[in-house]
């Protein structure tokens, strides 16, 4: 970052005036007393790219984390309304799916001010599978996103008629201050990975299994020297175990496991030794 001591030195000096100057009196969190509350202050584009390739690189339930050197950084923190947040954040993330060449790239918004919330996505990701909660009490589709599509329904989508278990749910995002803004995921980046298996064709294009195409966390907030972004998602690469043995396996999930198993033969019915399936890790 710095040719010199002295480089280093202008530029630490220039940083803490810039906390200084966003200083105000508050209440301290974790005491409750009065206190002062620092300001934040603006990292230039180097040191927002270096702070988020150390996040992931020390982010140890991630297997994927040794390409952190590689993560590219989309700079949004310009954005302040949420229709350009949604508009900006769908035509990023598309160029960076890049026809399925994924370039992993983390979407930083801007950060937090103080005593405000920061901007956010409602979505968890930005491929999102709807949950309907249906009248005789079951769900359908992904029990995870129920809340969610709720939410996201009541906010104004309609749902596609009839309803199924594969509906991507529309991306809504929100800036700070402003009122959340719905936008549909176009049809290159939403579309969805079906299933096969190469011994068993028929029985599991039977059971119509399928998977968004990437993972593409929104839910990620990242405080790097004491500022807080709020809204930086994260599009990577998905293990196959991730949604094989957790997405459409778990039982709070999909549930998908008694199915296949009674595809493969292993069991007569899907629900036989259900209690067993639930004991695999």
């Amino acid at each position: 970052f710095f040719d010199n001591d002295k480089a280093f030195e202008g530029r630490l000096d220039s940083v803490l005036a810039e906390i200084r100057s966003g200083v105000r009196d508050g209440i301290v969190r974790e005491s409750k007393e009065h206190g002062v509350i620092g300001g934040i202050w603006h990292q230039t584009f180097a040191e927002l790219e270096f702070g988020l390739r150390r996040a992931w690189r020390n982010a140890r339930k991630c297997i994927m984390r040794s390409h952190s050197d590689e993560l590219k950084l989309c700079d949004l923190r310009g954005i302040t309304s949420s229709a350009d947040m949604a508009k900006e954040l769908i035509i990023s993330m598309s160029e960076a799916f890049n026809n399925g060449n994924v370039i992993p790239t983390v979407f930083v918004f801007p950060p937090r001010q103080i005593d405000s919330r920061g901007p956010m996505v409602w979505n968890h990701q930005v491929l999102e599978l709807a949950g309907y909660e249906m009248d005789n009490g079951t769900i359908l589709g992904d029990p995870n996103s129920t809340a969610l599509t709720k939410a996201i329904i009541e906010l104004g989508w309609t749902p596609p008629s009839p309803k199924g278990r594969w509906d991507l749910l529309p991306l809504v995002v929100m800036a700070d201050g402003d009122v959340p803004s719905m936008i549909e995921i176009p049809s290159e980046l939403g579309r969805l990975v079906e299933i096969r298996h190469p011994r068993y064709n028929a029985e599991f294009k039977k059971l119509d299994l399928k998977w968004v195409t990437v993972p593409a966390l929104t839910r990620l907030g990242f405080d790097i020297g004491g500022v807080q972004y709020t809204a930086a998602p994260f599009i990577g690469w998905f293990m196959d175990a991730e949604i094989g043995v957790r997405d459409l396996a778990d039982t709070f999930r999909y549930n998908a496991l008694p199915d296949v198993a009674q595809a493969l033969g292993l069991v007569d019915t899907a629900s036989e030794g259900i209690e067993g399936l639930d004991d695999l890790p």
